[in-house]
């Protein structure tokens, strides 16, 4: 294989974003947030979704008819969201969810698929936290999914994809260090040139695995209380297994620590490693192991 140019992240997934990995995750991002708002009976006038990518979750969210916001850093992504969310009057943004800034606060946000994981240092978790929480509306709350726990060690191949048709071909690894808490995501993309020959082109995303206690301290940090957190799936074949979860933030004043303990709870709940493990597996399909790798969850089949 020649060699690659490194390009920006999502510069070439952002096309084939939603086939090869927003339709294994969607289910599962979906389904959760609907039995967050169920479960905490959420009323919103407003909501932002941080992390919006192609603006997929945001198009099921014009259901509830209030005003919709969608951040991204990803000029790329942002334009697949603008096209999908054309004529429906969602404001896009494209800004660096460490430095938010929203023309007017919101009643909801929502950051899916492991967008805080993208923050590798536990102070760009506690900056973006303090963000959001500032362009908050008092009693209004944060919803998001996150990686937690530890990745495997070493390299593992994941997917190769091809799509005959367009004559393109993309091949998908995970380099993981489990002591750091890292998983990056080398995505190699090759389309055929003006010639007839292949041009490879290289990604790179990476995703640091977050402790149940930098959620704690970061959320505590921005002056949000924690009110929910409950595991979306749960890697079974782990000793110490890591986990996909779901968390309800609050801005709120602070009271009373509960009798149920939401970081306690996640706690105990991964090291019996009873969780439900339906959604990622469900959903995946053709790509579904593109869709997982990325997501860092790397539920696919056995090594």
């Amino acid at each position: 294989m020649t060699d690659r140019e490194r390009v920006a992240p999502y510069s070439r997934l952002a096309t084939d974003y939603d086939r090869l990995v927003g339709d294994a995750l969607y289910p599962t991002v979906r389904a959760s947030f609907d039995a967050c708002v169920r479960a905490l009976g959420l009323r919103f006038g407003s909501l932002a979704d941080v992390g919006c990518g192609t603006g997929r979750f945001l198009r099921a969210m014009l259901g509830y008819g209030v005003p919709l916001i969608g951040v991204d850093r990803s000029a790329h992504m942002l334009r697949i969201a603008a096209e999908r969310l054309r004529g429906q009057g969602v404001l896009l943004m494209r800004q660096d969810m460490r430095r938010l800034r929203l023309p007017h606060p919101v009643d909801l946000f929502t950051c899916n698929g492991d967008t805080l994981n993208d923050l590798l240092v536990a102070d760009e978790l506690a900056s973006t936290l303090l963000h959001c929480r500032k362009n908050l509306r008092p009693g209004g709350h944060l919803i998001a999914d996150l990686l937690c726990g530890r990745p495997t060690d070493g390299d593992r191949i994941l997917s190769d994809i091809r799509d005959g048709s367009a004559g393109r071909l993309s091949l998908w690894r995970t380099r993981s260090d489990r002591t750091r808490r890292l998983t990056r995501v080398e995505i190699d993309f090759g389309r055929p040139d003006t010639n007839g020959e292949t041009r490879w082109t290289r990604e790179i995303h990476d995703q640091r695995w977050h402790r149940p206690s930098d959620l704690d301290v970061a959320a505590k940090q921005a002056g949000l209380r924690l009110v929910l957190a409950e595991p979306l799936v749960v890697e079974h074949d782990r000793r110490m297994p890591a986990a996909w979860i779901k968390i309800v933030l609050r801005r709120a004043p602070p009271r009373r620590r509960s009798a149920r303990d939401p970081i306690r709870s996640v706690r105990v709940r991964l090291a019996g490693a009873g969780a439900n493990a339906q959604g990622a597996r469900a959903h995946s399909q053709t790509n579904g192991a593109a869709g997982r790798a990325f997501a860092g969850l790397v539920l696919s089949s056995p090594r």
